[in-house]
């Protein structure tokens, strides 16, 4: 790859990066709510949600500044919210709900770099960083109860995603800040209808959205830099698209499900500020047209139970820029289970047909692109006990 995008091979030995992250999460959180047969349906409460991220990297390069250097890199963030959320029958077959959270969310970000007298690299570098952030998100639902079988509804949400700083803070060893990528916001609008057919043994929900996304969180590569880096953009974009999930028991020992999802994306309103390449009619990475699920349960006996899964995720952009498309695959799953509540064991195959998918790329150059491939075949045994 490296002889493809930049003409040379490195010499053995001379790239090494020695990397330790470490992560810690604390959440909690308090409610308090109605019956369910509340005339007036009412939920409030509050959220704490911390995370603390630490990222000590020593990394050797034969070829580029950026992997060259010693990196002490903190991330600490700290989200308090509260929400509420109200339900009300306006007639016999009308209904609406609605609910709000409020967030502050805070950030603190801190990097130390060390340089090791790559050329372009600085002999040391640091940053630090504070961000605080406050925003309300919320939905309204209006829903119709057209008989004890069929509900329909309709759905306007507002959504928003903190901005924050790329952990691996690369830019510190040309002596250059981290800048922080924007945070996101987000109008999604929904159509739905839910039936329940066959005396409750079939059930059938299907939807219809459109999601409206400014500066929308992506990672984009860089090629004008030598060598090529990546980078997180802030871009506008829309997706839509339908949903539709049935459910079956023809037995008591069987039971059948089925997804499918099909979804249109497209960058917009593309600003001169994006990495090169990236423009308005674009895929949005990561995001397959087409997905589909099948899924068969059946009880063998009184504590045997096996289980079959198939699953098919279309072709998706591998960037920004489009510069290539990750292949679709399928994936056939399988698992038999011996057991009762309490204790269970049970065997199992992952991808049956030993498919290897294209997970992630990363782009180089016109023709060079490296690919991420996921595992092969995996076997495996389990026990579950409960006291």
């Amino acid at each position: 790859m490296f002889e493809t995008a930049f003409g040379f091979i490195p010499e053995q030995g001379a790239d090494i990066i020695l990397s330790d992250q470490n992560e810690r999460l604390v959440s909690q959180e308090f409610r308090i709510q109605s019956h369910d047969e509340a005339t007036l349906r009412w939920l409030a409460g509050v959220n704490f949600f911390r995370t603390h991220f630490t990222l000590d990297r020593n990394s050797s390069s034969s070829f580029s500044p950026y992997s060259s250097g010693l990196w002490d890199v903190a991330i600490d963030s700290e989200v308090w919210s509260v929400f509420g959320d109200l339900g009300k029958d306006l007639s016999e077959r009308w209904s609406l709900s609605g609910g709000l959270r409020l967030a502050q969310d805070e950030q603190d970000f801190s990097v130390r770099y060390t340089g090791k007298g790559f050329p372009g690299s600085v002999e040391a570098f640091q940053q630090d960083e504070r961000r605080t952030d406050s925003y309300t998100t919320g939905h309204l639902t209006l829903g119709a109860n057209w008989n004890a079988a069929t509900y329909s509804y309709f759905r306007v949400a507002r959504g928003y995603a903190s901005g924050g700083y790329d952990k691996g803070a690369f830019n510190a060893a040309v002596g250059e800040e981290t800048v922080a990528f924007a945070p996101s916001k987000s109008w999604s609008y929904e159509l739905g209808l839910k039936m329940q057919l066959l005396q409750g043994r079939a059930t059938i929900n299907g939807s219809v959205f459109f999601n409206d996304v400014d500066n929308g969180q992506l990672l984009a590569a860089n090629t004008e830099t030598q060598p090529t880096t990546f980078e997180f953009i802030n871009q506008d974009y829309d997706t839509y698209g339908l949903e539709l999930e049935t459910r079956w028991l023809p037995s008591r020992a069987l039971e059948l499900s089925l997804a499918l999802g099909y979804t249109e994306t497209e960058l917009r309103d593309v600003t001169e500020a994006a990495a090169v390449g990236v423009k308005s009619g674009n895929r949005v990475p990561g995001a397959p047209e087409l997905t589909a699920a099948f899924n068969a349960h059946v009880q063998l006996a009184p504590r045997w139970r096996a289980s079959l899964q198939f699953q098919h995720v279309g072709d998706r952009a591998a960037d920004a820029q489009n510069t290539d498309l990750l292949a679709a695959y399928d994936m056939i799953n399988a698992r038999l289970t011996w057991g009762q509540e309490r204790f269970k064991m049970y065997a199992f195959v992952n991808n049956w047909q030993d498919e290897r998918p294209e997970y992630f790329s990363s782009t180089y150059s016109d023709t060079a692109h490296a690919l991420s491939i996921g595992p092969g075949r995996v076997l495996g045994l389990g026990l579950r006990g409960q006291l």
